[in-house]
């Protein structure tokens, strides 16, 4: 039997989840073989595998004081309203995240972060260990529009994990989970009032990403031309 662990986002309400995981870590709960995360779910459960707790309660707190990650003043300025790179210095300052542990826990069992690869819309469940950590986190974290959009690892633009897989249930099956633990941060029943718009903004990256290439195999021939 293989057990999973599915850690939803939803931004602040990451709040929520970190509640259930410090309850989790209180009893010494943790029998599962497979921890997927997404958004903000990534903090969570990561300092849940680090065994931390009220570190990412205590972050999300600290985030949420005036302009310290959401500064709606930034839009006058042309600049994303949250700054996600912050989260560097929450994991190495503020609430230290304790890398070594964490990867001393996950020895034998698999940790996924889901991201989305941003020139397809497709996702991606990038392994934390082998990618970095802090930029996995922060790629699954990287909304488009509302923060800087995208992040780059190993020269690929990801952005947010929702926008790809939200509740990767199907995923986890595919990986062998037998036995699967969702935290939601919304009610199962609840429709997602956005599922439009998320269609739009992915086909919209896909022919931004078909001009993006087009544009450069009409600069290649330009330059063809220009040489001979």
């Amino acid at each position: 039997m293989k057990k999973a662990l599915i850690v939803q986002g939803g931004g602040f309400r990451t709040g929520f989840s970190s509640g259930v995981l410090d309850a989790f870590m209180e009893n010494n709960y943790n029998p599962f073989d497979l921890y997927i995360a997404v958004s903000g779910g990534a903090i969570a459960t990561s300092y849940y595998i680090a065994h931390q707790p009220k570190h990412c309660f205590n972050a999300i707190c600290f985030l949420s004081e005036k302009n310290r990650f959401v500064n709606f003043s930034n839009m006058l300025r042309w600049q994303p309203i949250m700054d996600v790179d912050v989260f560097y210095d929450i994991s190495k300052k503020h609430y230290p995240f304790n890398r070594e542990h964490a990867e001393q826990n996950i020895a034998g069992k698999q940790f996924a972060i889901v991201m989305t690869d941003k020139t397809n819309g497709l996702p991606f469940y990038g392994n934390p260990v082998e990618s970095g950590w802090e930029e996995t986190v922060i790629a699954s974290c990287s909304l488009p529009f509302i923060t800087k959009g995208k992040h780059t690892i190993k020269g690929i633009d990801y952005m947010d994990g929702a926008w790809g897989d939200p509740l990767p249930v199907e995923w986890a099956v595919k990986n062998g989970a037998t036995e699967i633990t969702i935290i939601r941060t919304a009610p199962a029943n609840q429709k997602m009032k956005n599922l439009g718009l998320i269609i739009l903004v992915k086909r919209i990256i896909e022919k931004m990403s078909q001009l993006e290439k087009h544009l450069r195999r009409i600069m290649l021939s330009t330059i063809e031309v220009l040489i001979l």
